[in-house]
């Protein structure tokens, strides 16, 4: 009797700490329902949220553009007469001793909400462009891109990631 007892006690306590097996759509749901109550989002956008962050510090990282030979003085978004979609106006000056052979760009834009904005970068909120236009030291030039947004509102920042000179030499942004 005691072995019998002994072993019906066993298998309840063995029996209650097991726990029910959960489907896929249960597991989500409850971490989406502790994402919602933390975040107010769920997991899959807080994720999301978190990635365009990382990513967002790796691109927007601009330390070293004050030794940049080439300012960017203003930077647009413009509509066109024909289109609806946005595209950008730089203006850029040379502020070093050397002509410039070409500049690389690349620019952060912000729709009404504050959200990143479709800058026509492969990376929300970012584009960039290039012109191999000659500029000499001094001088100050405009160039527009096409970048077809439709919803950027205004542009954040625009800076020189690389610079080359007629010489030979290159300015990149580490």
């Amino acid at each position: 009797m005691k072995k019998f007892a002994l072993s019906l006690i066993s298998y309840v306590l063995i029996s209650c700490n097991v726990k029910p097996v959960q489907t896929e759509a249960e597991k989500n749901a409850q971490l989406d329902s502790f994402s919602m109550e933390k975040y107010g989002k769920t997991s899959e956008e807080r994720i999301k949220d978190m990635t365009n962050e990382v990513i967002d510090k790796a691109f927007f990282d601009t330390s070293g553009l004050s030794k940049s030979p080439v300012k960017v003085t203003r930077a647009i978004l413009f509509k066109k007469e024909y289109s609806s979609y946005r595209d950008i106006r730089l203006t850029y000056k040379n502020i070093s001793r050397k002509p410039v052979a070409g500049i690389k760009f690349r620019w952060r834009g912000i729709n009404a909400f504050g959200d990143p904005a479709d800058m026509g970068g492969t990376q929300e909120g970012y584009g960039g462009g290039f012109t191999d236009d000659v500029l000499k030291p001094g001088k100050t030039e405009t160039g527009e891109w096409s970048i077809l947004s439709r919803d950027g509102k205004k542009v954040v920042l625009a800076w020189p990631i690389e610079i080359a000179f007629t010489d030979g030499s290159k300015w990149e942004l580490k």
